[in-house]
């Protein structure tokens, strides 16, 4: 969470610094520098971020080849069984353990069909079944935005990143209370002091009604999409196991892909998720075709 942090301030910099370059700041370089400092917070690797941004002003194209990341293999060697564990571990925090078993025998049956066809691999399809099967599980839905702002951490990375004193503003979008926009027709977001905190402690413990008839939450229209989207993966993934083979393996591990690319909320997930499912119909028909009489 402080990580998370860290980003979101660095950019902001990045941005001021980006500005002051371009001319659209009436202060001085110096006094940008003296109010980082005033500050006492991260003070060189604030003004580090401040300064990335004066260099993309000028030099975008080198800050950005600089700053892309590496091939994830040149990073760090993808560790499946521990991935596994961990993600067992968060869905027994997220829902209960028999949601977490749910999730890891999905995953050996998918290592299964792989190791029949392809043993010499480098375990590609189960991998990107086991970070997109994950994904779809542990939605960031109204529980579980709760649990991770009421179960402490939230707080003392809020007390690490600043002062004593600060105070916490929330923007949210109850769907069950919010207003629509009269012209987008999207949810509208009101401002929450921190007096909710008590609120958001109270839905997390309540997530153990999560997909249940007393879940309201489940009743609107983005979280049956959402439940839509895991059955429909399972089946895409159980047909594949059952006609996988060292032909259409490519296209396999593409379709195990697919729910990565579902990114955003509400509206703008609805958009990447019309997207996938394009995406989904080529790749069937590539690797997998529907079989004629």
């Amino acid at each position: 969470m402080l990580y998370f942090f860290r980003k979101l301030i660095a950019a902001n910099l990045f941005l001021v610094g980006y500005a002051f370059q371009k001319g659209l700041l009436p202060v001085s370089l110096q006094a940008l520098q003296k109010a980082i400092e005033l500050n006492g917070v991260e003070v060189e690797f604030n003004i580090k971020a401040l300064e990335w941004g004066r260099r993309a002003a000028f030099d975008l194209e080198t800050v950005t080849l600089l700053c892309s990341p590496k091939e994830p293999s040149a990073i760090t060697q993808f560790d499946g069984p521990q991935f596994i564990a961990r993600r067992v571990k968060d869905l027994e925090a997220y829902q209960n353990a028999g949601y977490a078993r749910r999730y890891e025998k999905f995953i050996k049956k998918a290592a299964l069909a792989e190791v029949a066809v392809a043993p010499n691999s480098n375990c590609e399809f189960s991998v990107a079944v086991s970070k997109a099967y994950y994904k779809l599980l542990a939605i960031k839905d109204e529980y579980e935005v709760a649990r991770l702002h009421s179960d402490g951490r939230f707080r003392s990375a809020l007390n690490e990143a600043f002062e004593n004193g600060s105070k916490i503003k929330f923007h949210l979008a109850p769907p069950l209370f919010s207003k629509k926009d009269p012209v987008t027709g999207h949810p509208v977001k009101h401002e929450y002091g921190p007096w909710i905190m008590p609120v958001l402690s109270l839905l997390a413990r309540l997530r153990v009604i999560r997909g249940t008839a007393l879940d309201f939450f489940n009743k609107t229209p983005e979280r049956r999409r959402e439940q839509q989207d895991i059955l429909d993966y399972e089946t895409l993934i159980t047909s594949v196991n059952t006609r996988l083979t060292k032909a259409n393996y490519d296209t396999a591990v593409e379709l195990a892909k697919l729910p990565l690319y579902l990114r955003g909320f509400g509206h703008i997930k609805d958009q990447a998720r019309e997207k996938m499912l394009g995406k989904k119909i080529e790749l069937m028909q590539l690797g997998f075709p529907i079989r004629t009489n």
